[in-house]
């Protein structure tokens, strides 16, 4: 875990990945699930401790139209359209900002502002490319995770009081940190590998949801 730790970080101040950290795809997928665990939860504290759970964390999002519908939208459609969305345009490929392009009209449809700021931040990434201008890799994984955070607050309708502006802090950041996380998880291992975790992430929410609603 350590190690992981230090090669993420490494990863993040430097834009470079240490090739050979875990020879075991399972160990690693096992200390990503552990970290990422790890963060939900520390979140889980703070709002107990600081706030006695006053912070609503819950998120407008795919689970409650039943377990069909749920298992499509939560378990196949999220993992695979949110990393093709965030992650995979971060080697600035103009055929991946195209997918992710594409990824964003079938996500955001049905929100015209948010999915307006994207298409325009994709066409800046395209012509950028276009141009073979040269941008750090390390500045699109920030950006991205910083639009993965984001768009958890999309839907969400509220106002600028103190308590909901924390609610929207305590939503943001753990999603930013996973999207640092999952970029890291592309650029070592490859898009298949982030879908990968990103599917094993919300199969144990999915799973005690379905369990709630069945009892």
């Amino acid at each position: 875990m350590v190690v992981l730790i230090k090669d993420i970080f490494f990863f993040l101040t430097s834009g470079r990945k240490v090739e050979e950290t875990f020879k075991s795809n399972r160990k690693l997928i096992f200390n990503l699930y552990i970290l990422k665990a790890g963060i939900f939860l520390l979140f889980v504290f703070l709002n107990f401790f600081l706030f006695n759970f006053k912070i609503d964390g819950r998120v407008e999002g795919y689970v409650g139209l039943g377990f069909f519908k749920d298992l499509i939208n939560y378990l196949i459609l999220a993992p695979i359209l949110e990393e093709i969305l965030f992650r995979y345009h971060n080697n600035l490929k103009i055929g991946n900002i195209i997918a992710s392009l594409i990824a964003t009209c079938l996500i955001f449809y049905d929100h015209i502002w948010f999915l307006s700021l994207l298409i325009l931040y994709f066409l800046v990434l395209i012509l950028i490319s276009s141009l073979k201008k040269e941008v750090d890799n390390l500045v699109i994984v920030y950006v991205s995770a910083f639009i993965f955070g984001a768009s958890h607050l999309a839907y969400i309708e509220g106002s600028f009081s103190f308590e909901d502006i924390l609610s929207y802090v305590y939503i943001f950041l753990p999603k930013f940190l996973s999207g640092l996380i999952y970029s890291y998880v592309f650029f070592k291992k490859g898009i298949c590998f982030s879908i990968l975790l990103h599917f094993l992430w919300n199969l144990l929410p999915f799973i005690i949801d379905q369990i709630t609603n069945s009892l």
